[in-house]
């Protein structure tokens, strides 16, 4: 059954979530031989995702780390951080040394392309981004949580809908939220739009209760 969460804050969506998990969630023992509490099928819609509270007091990083981790996000990283892919290279990059199309580099800016899409038609169901590179990441086991990005322009706001395949809630939730809405309002402000609804999909949502436990003893301080 689908987990629901409709909330005004990222905040609030991500301590009902945690504690969800704890409460209800299934030990899995993953890939990597860690054990994990998961629930599946979860649907998350955060209705002020720029006005209410953004950052749960909660967690254990505050607020440089996610302001720091949304630029790195929406403007790269220096050139001296490298990782086995970051979002911002998927997103503003994708396939740039990856994939090679008729002996030249791809390198595509899909949020660039959402902008430019909505600008030239506001109706569109077209505006989206993907990361995952078939013939890259099949080969991986470092891969990209975040799988698709999607704008929609409806009631003269924009608003975002994602989908993560997999996605450590404890951890990883908070910092990508805000992210993620802070690209939303990157693209809004290009569209001279409101920020509307932020809508997050998650596929595995889990929490790594053992490896994390003082981590998350603050959330189910309750």
């Amino acid at each position: 059954m689908t987990f629901i969460i409709t909330k005004s804050s990222i905040a609030d969506a991500h301590e009902t979530l945690i504690q969800h998990i704890v409460k209800h969630g299934t030990e899995i023992l993953t890939e990597s031989n860690e054990m994990t509490k998961e629930v599946t099928d979860v649907r998350i819609k955060i209705t002020s995702p720029m006005t209410s509270l953004r950052i749960s007091p909660k967690c254990f990083m505050k607020i440089k780390g996610f302001t720091e981790y949304s630029k790195n996000l929406i403007y790269g990283y220096r050139d001296t951080v490298i990782f086995e892919y970051d979002y911002h290279e998927r997103l503003r990059k994708w396939g740039v040394n990856k994939i090679s199309l008729y002996d030249t580099d791809v390198s595509i800016d899909q949020i660039k392309y959402i902008i430019n899409k909505l600008q030239s038609q506001t109706t569109s169901r077209r505006a989206l981004a993907v990361t995952w590179i078939p013939c890259y990441d099949e080969k991986k086991d470092d891969l990209p949580c975040l799988q698709f990005i999607q704008c929609l322009i409806r009631n003269g706001k924009l608003d975002m809908y994602v989908v993560f395949r997999s996605e450590d809630v404890l951890s990883a939730f908070g910092q990508n939220v805000y992210g993620l809405t802070e690209m939303q309002k990157y693209i809004a402000d290009a569209l001279k739009l409101p920020v509307g609804n932020y809508h997050h999909y998650i596929v595995s949502a889990h929490i790594y209760h053992i490896r994390d436990s003082h981590e998350l003893s603050k959330f189910m301080d309750v």
